[in-house]
């Protein structure tokens, strides 16, 4: 079975998400998948975001938006 969801989210606007992942649309993809795995709520739902210099700026919007999506826990990961 599965322990944990941990989807990738890089923005908290399309503006800033689908850039980073080189695909339109990947932002409302991501928070529609994002929504439904939490209605799940049998499995935490948690999520990775690589900082970058495009989304610095914005990580406490990202994370209000997941706190009022209810997502878990917030990973914060560095280019490496």
């Amino acid at each position: 079975g599965v322990d944990v969801f941990l989807p990738s989210i890089h923005g908290h606007i399309a503006e800033i998400h689908d850039p980073i992942m080189r695909a339109p649309g990947a932002f409302a993809q991501t928070i529609k998948g994002i929504k439904n795995l939490v209605e799940l709520q049998n499995t935490p739902v948690n999520t990775n975001t690589v900082i970058t210099k495009q989304n610095y700026r914005y990580l406490p919007e990202l994370a209000e938006l997941l706190t009022r999506l209810g997502v878990g826990q917030i990973q914060l990961s560095y280019v490496q």
